[in-house]
């Protein structure tokens, strides 16, 4: 069963889901694209074939508004922060499966989710649907840095090329959204020297002007990642 798969673009957390669910569709040997959600292009598409004669359009949406407004569908009233409604309908050999949140958050969830399902089920047709609400809304990685640390240890000096590798830190968070995961915590005794210097206490920041703009562009960029990118 071929797919589009429809989603507002400038949402890069929903991209980032959306990606995997694309992904997963031609690992089954299925055609499949992403679209801006365009409700012509969505009828146009909806009613088009594919070669076996079946077509899926899934739509995913992160607000009610806009799943009242643009589809005429409600979201459950039982989706909580952060959750997600799995809708199908069938009419036929064409499919459309709404991904419905009241966030941004539980859209990239719900689309996790149904890409998951379909790996494991292997066709749209065994996949159901239903809403899933977290159980904790608070669901934390807790990451010790490896400097400035409570103890000295060879193991720390190790990790530091790594995790100063910013490259380490997408795919970590990636694996933080996979898992559900919803809040990082990053430990060490002494952050705040790596972060400011103090009008007061300036030599309580062992760097130079240059090495403390890198370990406050190196921090910002963190930070940017998983508030704006990841969840």
């Amino acid at each position: 069963m071929a797919a589009t798969i429809v989603y507002r673009e400038e949402s890069t957390m929903i991209g980032f889901a959306a990606d995997k669910l694309l992904n997963v569709w031609k690992t089954l040997g299925e055609e499949a694209d992403i679209t801006n959600p365009n409700a012509d292009a969505i009828t146009e598409e909806s009613g088009r074939p594919a070669a076996n004669g079946s077509f899926a359009t899934v739509i995913i949406l992160s607000s009610a508004e806009e799943a009242a407004q643009r589809y005429g569908v409600t979201i459950d009233p039982a989706v909580a922060a952060e959750g997600f409604e799995l809708r199908i309908e069938k009419e036929g050999t064409q499919s459309v499966v709404y991904v419905l949140a009241r966030d941004e958050a539980g859209a990239m969830y719900g689309t996790l989710e149904l890409a998951e399902r379909l790996q494991q089920q292997g066709s749209l047709d065994a996949v159901t649907g239903g809403v899933t609400n977290a159980r904790f809304p608070f669901r934390a990685v807790k990451f010790n840095l490896p400097w400035s640390t409570y103890r000295r240890n060879e193991c720390f000096d190790l990790q530091r090329d790594t995790v100063r590798d910013l490259g380490f830190w997408q795919k970590f968070l990636d694996m933080m959204a996979e898992n559900r995961y919803n809040v990082l915590t990053l430990w060490n005794l002494h952050p705040f020297p790596y972060m400011i210097r103090s009008k007061h206490f300036p030599k309580a920041c062992p760097f130079t002007d240059e090495e403390l703009a890198e370990w406050k562009q190196y921090s910002d960029r963190i930070i940017s990642d998983g508030e704006g990118t990841r969840h």
